[in-house]
């Protein structure tokens, strides 16, 4: 696979990724931006570079073997393992505006290599999605601290799609708890937005010469989301307009994007007026 490969892009058009050299030979994890064009993240201490939030922030696996997260501003910060038997190497692989990382920390037993998802905030990483299968791992992270991740075994480690909020732990994705007719499995969960919309794999036995299909799931039965509920703890109280102004106040000093409430690309003070004007509907009326 020679050439680029890239990996990420956040709203600001910055993008990371992989080398794949022609010749074969180690891969470079590189980020690229119209302002600084090229830059080699390896030579910094990155081995991977898998995700980039608004803000610049990349996460990805370093090449001390712990996960990372990195900036242009704070360059690269090691956020470390899950601890024993799963502290020989981590990866991150998803991150949201809060600098949540989500990925797997591995034990690097040879031949089977198992794997456990987590989550890390604030200097603190805790396992996510715990089972009893060799592998699990995180895949991204929406602003709600809602993950998605696959578990399996070492030859099929995206084989069972799962969620895992902070409100309900894991939901497996099965056609038993979806309902979605025509469907035997999912599978492969990549992705999951704002609105809680998952992107993942579906397997439709109805169509055997290519029962795969791309899909976008929305599972049944979860607690809605809400924005106002800014600190994500599932209620709308005065906690989440302390945050939120904390949030806003920190972005503006460092440029950071946490508190951008109106998707605008910057923090203006129409952000604050756009949650507050969110914050009262909530109370008003649930979200």
């Amino acid at each position: 696979c020679p050439g680029m490969i890239p990996n990420a892009v956040n709203s600001s058009g910055a993008m990371v990724g992989r080398t794949c050299p022609d010749g074969g030979g180690p891969t470079h994890a590189w980020y690229w931006s119209d302002a600084t064009g090229l830059i080699d993240l390896t030579a910094l201490g990155a081995q991977t570079a898998e995700d980039i939030n608004d803000a610049g922030f990349v996460t990805g696996r370093s090449n001390a073997g712990p996960a990372y997260i990195w900036s242009l501003a704070t360059g690269l910060t090691l956020i470390g393992t899950l601890p024993p038997p799963y502290e020989d190497y981590a990866e991150g692989q998803g991150l949201n505006e809060h600098n949540e990382v989500v990925g797997y920390s591995a034990n690097g037993i040879p031949g089977s290599d198992p794997w456990r998802a987590f989550l890390w905030d604030a200097g603190v990483m805790i396992e996510i999605a715990p089972t009893l299968l060799s592998r699990s791992a995180a895949e991204a992270i929406n602003e709600h601290t809602h993950v998605v991740g696959n578990m399996g075994t070492s030859s099929t480690p995206r084989r069972d799609a799962w969620l895992w909020t902070p409100e309900g732990g894991t939901f497996l994705l099965t056609t038993e708890s979806v309902g979605a007719p025509g469907f035997s499995g999912y599978r492969q969960a990549a992705d999951i937005n704002d609105l809680g919309q998952i992107l993942l794999m579906g397997d439709n036995l109805n169509i055997p010469l290519d029962p795969s299909r791309a899909l976008i799931l929305t599972p049944i039965g979860l607690p809605p989301v809400c924005p106002a509920d800014f600190n994500g703890d599932g209620q709308v109280t005065t906690a989440d307009i302390s945050g939120f102004l904390a949030a806003w106040f920190n972005d503006v000093s460092s440029g950071t994007t946490v508190s951008d409430f109106d998707n605008s690309g910057s923090v203006t003070t129409s952000d604050i007026s756009a949650f507050l004007a969110a914050w009262f509907q909530a109370v008003n009326t649930g979200c």
